[in-house]
């Protein structure tokens, strides 16, 4: 087949996917990003890894959404008991967290739940987003942990 002919039929449905994407954008369609987030060994690695460290008592109250990834993300309010890691929070403030969402998952943003929901004394490991402008879980897997009894950073993850 001639090398005319290829591009040709390569074109019609290059036209036909772009045509279908633009409505959908007319339509309001959101796009997301799928994150390929890291994965970290203990917590301590996650510790090192974070912005701040804060020590809280959950469950976190809901303060509304914000859009992260493409995806409409929980926001927290988050009461420092103690801050283990950073200078950029104090015991008695209140953060605004943004519970970093599962991307790509379809329905849920948090299809385990959200990990600021969770009760108890919890480690938080956090990031300050600079496109959100706010402080955000550095993972949506490894960004909450239980507390020690001491409150500290456990030395491993609690199994799934």
């Amino acid at each position: 087949m001639p090398a005319s002919r290829r591009r040709a039929r390569f074109v019609v449905p290059a036209v036909a996917l772009t045509a279908s994407l633009a409505g959908c954008a007319a339509a309001g369609t959101r796009t997301g990003v799928c994150v390929d987030w890291v994965s970290f060994t203990s917590p301590a690695e996650a510790s090192a890894e974070a912005d701040l460290v804060v020590l809280t008592t959950g469950p976190a109250v809901s303060a509304g959404t914000s859009e992260i990834f493409g995806t409409a993300a929980t926001v927290h309010a988050v009461e420092v008991s103690a801050v283990l890691k950073g200078t950029d929070a104090a015991p008695g403030q209140a953060l605004g967290v943004i519970s970093a969402p599962e991307t790509c998952t379809g329905a849920s943003a948090y299809p385990q739940g959200d990990p600021l929901a969770a009760s108890g004394q919890l480690i938080v490991f956090l990031h300050w987003d600079a496109d959100a402008e706010a402080w955000r879980t550095i993972t949506p897997y490894q960004g909450v942990v239980p507390a020690t009894a001491d409150g500290q950073v456990p030395d491993s993850w609690p199994p799934a």
